[in-house]
C-alpha cells in the first residue's frame, strides 16, 4: 500500500520528485520504489540523508513532465484559426494544464496548425487557442488511438488554477475507488 500510495502522489503532482515514508517496521533497511523512500521510525537523520542523498544520484537529471495529466474522456470541439476547414467534434483522451491529447482519425490537423478548443467540462466550458505539436497517425505510438496533442496558449493564471483543480479532484477520485477496491474486495 506504500508503493500504491507513493505513485498516486507523484501521478496527481509530478513536481513532487520523492515521498519519504515513516514506517513502523522495526528493520534497520530502508525500502526503496521508484519514488519513494520508506525509513523505519527509530532511525537516525544522517541515515535518511544518506538514503536521500543516494536517490537524487540515482534519477541524474531526466526531463520529467511539469503538470499533472489525467486520462478522461471530454468532449471538444476543434476550429481552424486559419478557418480553412470547417469545426469538427472530439475526444480528449487526456489533459493536463498545458495540454491535452485528442483522438481523432479522421481530419488530423497538421503539427503546427493554431486551434481554437471549446473544452465542455462537467461544469463549464473552456475557449482556448492551442498549438498541435505532436501527431499519432501512423501508429507512432500504438497504444495510443490515433490523434494529436496540443499545447494551451492562451491560459490564463485563472483558467489554470480551475483546470489543475479539477484535474487533482479527478485523480484523488481514482486514488479512493482504487484504494476501495484493493482494500475491500
Amino acid at each position: 500500500s506504500a508503493k500504491f500510495f507513493a505513485d498516486k502522489i507523484k501521478e496527481i503532482n509530478p513536481q513532487i520528485k520523492l515521498v519519504i515514508i515513516e514506517s513502523e517496521d522495526s528493520s534497520n533497511d530502508e525500502r526503496k520504489y521508484n519514488n519513494a523512500l520508506i525509513f523505519p521510525k527509530q532511525i537516525d537523520v544522517a541515515h535518511i540523508v544518506s538514503g536521500i542523498k543516494k536517490y537524487v544520484e540515482s534519477i541524474g537529471d531526466s526531463k520529467r513532465r511539469q503538470y499533472s495529466r489525467v486520462n478522461w474522456p471530454l468532449h471538444v470541439i476543434i476550429s481552424y484559426k486559419d478557418k480553412s476547414r470547417n469545426p469538427i467534434d472530439r475526444n480528449i483522451l487526456s489533459i493536463s494544464g498545458n495540454g491535452a491529447y485528442v483522438s481523432s482519425d479522421t481530419s488530423i490537423p497538421d503539427k503546427g496548425d493554431m486551434l481554437g478548443l471549446t473544452i465542455s467540462f462537467k461544469d463549464f466550458k473552456l475557449f482556448t487557442e492551442a498549438k498541435v505539436v505532436w501527431i499519432n497517425d501512423d501508429n507512432k505510438k500504438p497504444d495510443l488511438p490515433k490523434g494529436f496533442a496540443v499545447q494551451f496558449i492562451d491560459i490564463g493564471p485563472a483558467s489554470q488554477k480551475i483546470i489543475d483543480q479539477i484535474i487533482r479532484d479527478k485523480l484523488l477520485q481514482e486514488i479512493l475507488i482504487e484504494y476501495k477496491e484493493e482494500n475491500f474486495s
